[in-house]
């Protein structure tokens, strides 16, 4: 809409202005009126209109003064100057500050539209003009806090320092720099300007001194002083609308404009470890790493972590199995291990728990997900929290499916049981009594099951295990010590006739 004034001091010329054209019909909005010139001159400059309707005599200031004073205050206003006087001084002096229409009262209905229609004409390639131009210079001013912010060079000249605070309205109590991102996929560039665009709203709605602008695949938010919830209040429901699910960093706040390059590049350290983050509300917001395991098992971590992992699958017990995800994220963390370290280690994690469930029952195969679906899953997650989520839901899956299929056999938990506690003494005598067999059925339980005696195969989980820890740079005596064999000759004896190499030579092959 086009803005309109009118200034005039008989009232029944105001009145009969504001009735005989429908404004409306030609995008043109009434926005004030004044019945002298001091009036009228104040309205121009708080309105700024397009357009004036003028009279030539009125009190306080006539109206060729109220044109007068519009041009030396740089104001771009089409003036309609409406007189009684036909005398060509007053049109003469009209057209020198730039006057166009000069009616004579009584005015036609017809003369002001077709002033009107031709004004229209100029104001919509004015206000293009003015648009590019505000553009153009939006533009430049976004490059130079840019070149500020990355630190790819400074602002040289006094000139342009004047520019970019007159832009800002500076001088701001502080700065800091807010980086907005897409939580799994780059966003589309009509995503990137249609929430570029709410985020100028909802700024210039809270009254915030602050500027947003696209640099590389981010939304960047230069600020006085803004807080993540601010602006989850100001454009979650934009970021709903096209389905984004953002991150958001706030950087480091800075006193002066010369600075923000630090606020801007703790924020994108964050960013760049988004990862690692916590969604809250519908926003992923910086979280500090996990602290480092205090105590981190010895050997192989991850076969460690499977093997606690597969006994609390056999076990029933899905409390062991967060608490062992969570051990494993945590072992993963301290060692500064990132995304696709981290995803990797998950695969190999799950791969060792089925394949000890599988060394167990290998029936299993047909129940559990594939390998394939498995690693789609997990590199299909964005976020740690999330992934951290899906392997829960993985083992618990596990879980269901192994008691499903063992609920009515006990031996597969005896099993379990050997492989988790196959350190400690264990007799024959022992687990019948703690599971409840007669000893002598158990035994033969044993052979049929596992086509093996038991001793025979307690040595051969035991030698197992060994393996792992001299392939992994144990000694032999502390090997022989940690699987269950408190002489170092017996282990000697037990592993050469499994492997066919004595364990010193086994060791030495993988170190």
């Amino acid at each position: 809409m086009y803005n309109l004034v009118i200034i005039d001091d008989e009232p029944l010329i105001r009145q009969g202005l504001r009735a005989i054209i429908d404004w409306s019909s030609y995008d043109i909005e009434l926005c004030g009126e004044a019945d002298n010139g001091i009036d009228g001159l104040r309205l121009c400059q708080e309105l700024k209109p397009d357009v004036a309707i003028v009279d030539i005599k009125m009190p306080g200031l006539n109206g060729l003064q109220v044109i007068e004073q519009s041009k030396k205050l740089g104001l771009h206003i089409d003036f309609i100057v409406l007189s009684g006087y036909s005398e060509f001084a007053y049109a003469q002096k009209a057209t020198e500050f730039g006057v166009r229409c000069y009616l004579l009262k009584p005015i036609e209905q017809t003369e002001i539209i077709q002033k009107i229609k031709l004004f229209r004409e100029e104001w919509k390639d004015r206000y293009k003009e003015k648009e590019e131009l505000k553009e153009a210079r939006s533009l430049l001013m976004e490059q130079k806090i840019i070149q500020l912010m990355t630190g790819d060079s400074v602002i040289g000249t006094k000139e342009d320092e004047k520019q970019v605070a007159a832009y800002l309205h500076l001088p701001w109590h502080s700065y800091v720099i807010l980086l907005v991102d897409n939580e799994g996929r780059d966003m589309e560039p009509g995503e990137l300007n249609g929430l570029v665009a709410s985020v100028r709203a909802w700024l210039q709605g809270a009254d915030i001194n602050g500027i947003a602008f696209v640099f590389r695949r981010y939304i960047c938010i230069l600020a006085e002083m803004v807080t993540v919830q601010d602006l989850r209040d100001g454009i979650l429901a934009a970021a709903q609308q096209h389905r984004l699910n953002l991150v958001v960093t706030v950087g480091e706040q800075v006193d002066k404009l010369p600075k923000i390059n630090v606020s801007f590049e703790s924020a994108y350290s964050v960013m760049k470890d988004k990862f690692f983050m916590e969604k809250t509300d519908g926003f992923v917001i910086a979280q500090s790493r996990k602290e480092p395991a205090r105590s981190l098992p010895s050997g192989d971590a991850l076969k460690h972590f499977a093997e606690k992992a597969a006994s609390a699958i056999c076990l029933g017990s899905h409390a062991d199995i967060l608490r062992i995800v969570s051990s494993a994220e945590s072992w993963m963390l301290s060692l500064g291990w990132q995304e696709n370290q981290i995803k990797a280690s998950y695969i190999a994690l799950y791969t060792e728990i089925t394949s000890i469930l599988f060394q167990m029952d290998d029936k299993m195969k047909a129940v559990f997900p594939t390998l394939q679906e498995t690693v789609e899953g997990i590199e299909g997650k964005m976020m740690l929290p999330a992934l951290r989520l899906y392997i829960e839901q993985l083992l618990h899956e596990l879980l269901q499916q192994w008691v499903k299929e063992k609920k009515n056999n006990n031996f597969a938990n005896i099993v379990a049981y050997i492989h988790t506690h196959f350190a400690s003494e264990l007799k024959l005598e022992s687990l019948a009594e703690q599971f409840h067999y007669n000893r002598t059925y158990l035994g033969k339980l044993f052979k049929t099951q596992t086509g093996i005696s038991f001793n025979a195969y307690l040595d051969q989980v035991r030698i197992d295990k060994a393996k792992l820890l001299l392939s992994g740079g144990a000694k032999v005596y502390e090997a022989a010590s940690l699987v269950g064999y408190s002489s170092v000759d017996y282990f000697h004896l037990k592993f050469k006739k499994i492997v066919g190499i004595a364990p010193s030579v086994y060791r030495e092959k993988w170190r």
